[in-house]
């Protein structure tokens, strides 16, 4: 039987006498000076021709193989180049490639794309464990690998995702010490006196993330009409400092200030004009240079020595947002305006994980309960 005539642009695809369906690509030549070709099969015409333009898109986009061999390490690299960077913040990239290169490649990088099972993600996962990786790190392997998975669903490069069937790495919860307000006094109390002692009070009074704190401009605070609007965070990237968007759109926010936090701007700023710190573009709290603090500096030359002096010692600094939150709570404020003034992107996220209700929040709710229930037994 002859092989049937093929149509323009079609390259070389055939059928054979069996009534199969092939066809080849080019793919140059090798070191050895000989042609390569990719010989693919289908049981139509139209099935050969889809997998050919499949191929040639992979290899357009430096995938380099087909589909069929393409394999889990690959395409992770491509799916970081082409989906992550464009899309994502540089930490959040830098973050995910080294799951990828620490985690995920060294494992199960080999394995084909098409061939991935719900097996190896479960195999990865035990490794991880057995060789102490933290479980925390274990879930951001989870949450990469599932996310560019699904990617591969939705390319068509992949006929299903297996690490959705695979539950989750859990972590084991602790329990958040409740600090209060007398330790919030005590900290203020030992930052009396310090350059940035005013940072201490805007942020227990405030709740703002560090990197918001830290990203204040003068522009950014309005003493007339005791606001402050965050517009950025401070994030360090393999030892620069940039000011990127907050970290969703709720986290953009005008937050209301106390008294108290106004009071302290304002003596902080007649300091920093003395400094000759204080042009609209600058950040509110400064090096003594005028540049934006480093974490690592700041926890280790600033942070640290007056959370000893204050008698604190292990409190790290994002757990006075949760004590604000905790608060505000108990001085009985609306939920959903905690939810506003933290940035958080639902009241449950706020409920759930800041809110720290002391025991004697606990107690007054059942001597409550019992004033109601004698109320209502009298009535």
């Amino acid at each position: 039987m002859a092989r049937k005539r093929r149509g323009r642009g079609e390259g070389g695809v055939y059928q054979r006498d069996d009534g199969m369906w092939v066809g080849s690509v080019s793919l140059g030549f090798g070191e050895d000076g000989k042609r390569r070709r990719r010989i693919l099969y289908g049981k139509t015409k139209g099935e050969v021709l889809e997998k050919l333009e499949r191929f040639r898109q992979d290899v357009r986009q430096g995938l380099g193989t087909s589909t069929a061999r393409l394999t889990l390490g690959e395409f992770l690299d491509y799916w970081l180049e082409s989906d992550v960077k464009p899309n994502r913040a540089p930490g959040t990239v830098k973050c995910y490639g080294d799951t990828i290169r620490l985690h995920i490649r060294p494992h199960i990088g080999r394995v084909q794309l098409s061939q991935l099972q719900a097996d190896h993600v479960t195999g990865l996962y035990a490794t991880l464990c057995r060789t102490g990786v933290p479980a925390r790190t274990r879930q951001l392997v989870h949450a990469v690998l599932h996310r560019a998975v699904k990617r591969a669903v939705a390319w068509k490069r992949a006929s299903w995702n297996p690490v959705s069937t695979v539950e989750r790495p859990k972590v084991p919860r602790k329990d958040m010490t409740a600090v209060t307000a007398e330790q919030a006094r005590a900290l203020l109390k030992a930052a009396a006196g310090h350059r940035l002692e005013a940072l201490f009070t805007v942020d227990v009074a405030t709740g703002l993330r560090q990197g918001e704190v830290f990203a204040l401009r003068w522009q950014d605070v309005d003493l007339a009409r005791a606001q402050l609007h965050v517009r950025h965070s401070l994030e360090e990237l393999k030892g620069k400092l940039r000011l990127k968007e907050p970290k969703s759109a709720k986290s953009r926010r005008t937050v209301e200030l106390s008294a108290l936090a106004v009071n302290a701007l304002t003596e902080h700023r007649k300091r920093m004009l003395a400094e000759g710190h204080c042009a609209p573009d600058r950040p509110v709290f400064c090096d003594c240079d005028g540049g934006f603090l480093r974490k690592s500096n700041f926890t280790r030359d600033v942070y640290a020595p007056i959370r000893t002096a204050a008698g604190l010692t292990g409190l790290g600094f994002h757990q006075w947002r949760h004590m604000h939150a905790t608060l505000l709570v108990e001085a009985g404020t609306d939920p959903r305006v905690i939810q506003e003034r933290l940035g958080h992107a639902d009241v449950g996220t706020t409920l759930r994980f800041y809110v720290h209700p002391r025991q004697e929040t606990h107690r007054k709710a059942a001597d409550a309960f019992d004033t109601a229930f004698r109320s209502a037994e009298s009535g």
